[in-house]
């Protein structure tokens, strides 16, 4: 019986080393999470046989010593090989590929950049949706919105939201909402060079882009003013003044606000809510999900596919103030605008 004890206790310790290893094997894997479709069949196979030979090796080695069998519980798998995804709105300006040299403040992200973003939310299975319908959703999952959830925004209303970003819109078949200041139409973009000769759309092209069905219109108050001192009385006027100058325009109610700047006061969040909003959104590393102050990741000129994916993840403001990244920003800041000199 001692003999037959020992045998069954050696059995046993096998039995653990072989499961010990596959699970070695998936964890020393560098792409852990992210191997290929036959190589994760070939794990779950090689974790299930030796659970299933580790479980009938324990029972009998139950029974040879007069113990009640051993049960071995399954632990839970995760598709790891799925990302999470995070609800995100996304905040652009132009959409125009321009000489880096014309637009000092990295505002223009080209076509191309803006159709490969959008290309990777879709392949992501994110579904887009017009701010308004954000904020609904977000009002009605509780305050949160649901994963998987996404929004594509465009501020200050400049021309090419009216001739070029509808084609792209149709052609990526998503849509957007592009914020207005009704005071600026037809007035040069003064956020970029002269030379670029960009402007804000004219009455005709905010007509036009208000019509199509795949663009919701926003308010950016009437002549982009920045309320990060406005007081509730001011804030207040601005935002009314602005939402029921573009429904007289649009003959349409304007339930979407965007901060100008994306600066707001304390006062701002309540006042947009009173001034018939059913979202005001800020930017950067401020707001959140609150219906007054809903958090926008910027997308900028130079960003690639690293920083696009920090943005995703609402990391990239974080890692961008810790540790010695404000220095590296700083000294490399020269190489990363070289192209605007």
């Amino acid at each position: 019986m001692i003999q037959l004890e020992s045998k069954a206790t050696d059995r046993f310790r096998r039995d653990v080393i072989v499961r010990l290893a596959a699970v070695q094997r998936q964890l020393s894997h560098r792409a852990y999470g992210f191997h290929s479709a036959e190589r994760r069949g070939r794990l779950s196979t090689e974790n299930r046989r030796a659970g299933s030979v580790s479980r009938g090796r324990r029972s009998q080695a139950g029974s040879f010593g007069g113990e009640a069998p051993v049960q071995c519980r399954r632990r839970p798998t995760y598709n790891r090989a799925v990302p999470r995804r995070p609800p995100i709105v996304l905040a652009y300006h132009g959409i125009v590929a321009v000489n880096p040299a014309h637009d000092p403040v990295r505002l223009f992200v080209a076509p191309d950049s803006f159709r490969a973003q959008v290309r990777v939310l879709k392949k992501r299975g994110y579904r887009l949706v017009k701010m308004a319908e954000f904020a609904a959703e977000t009002a009605g999952g509780g305050g949160t919105p649901p994963d998987g959830l996404a929004a594509l925004t465009f501020d200050d209303g400049t021309d090419d939201h009216a001739n070029s970003l509808p084609g792209l819109l149709e052609e990526l078949d998503v849509p957007g909402t592009v914020y207005c200041c009704p005071g600026l139409l037809g007035a040069p973009y003064p956020w970029a060079d002269p030379a670029l000769g960009a402007r804000f759309m004219t009455r005709p092209e905010f007509d036009r882009t208000a019509a199509h069905p795949l663009i919701e219109i926003g308010s950016h108050t009437i002549n982009h003013t920045v309320l990060e001192q406005a007081n509730a009385a001011t804030a207040l006027q601005e935002m009314r003044d602005c939402r029921l100058a573009l429904e007289a325009m649009t003959a349409a109610p304007v339930l979407s606000f965007c901060y100008p700047r994306c600066l707001y006061s304390e006062p701002c969040p309540a006042a947009a809510i009173e001034a018939g909003y059913t979202s005001a959104v800020t930017c950067g590393p401020r707001g959140s999900w609150a219906p007054g102050e809903m958090q926008r990741q910027c997308i900028h000129t130079p960003d690639g596919r690293l920083v696009f994916e920090l943005k995703l993840r609402g990391r990239y403001d974080r890692l961008r103030s810790v540790g010695p990244a404000p220095a590296v920003r700083a000294l490399t800041r020269p190489w990363r605008h070289r192209a605007e000199r």
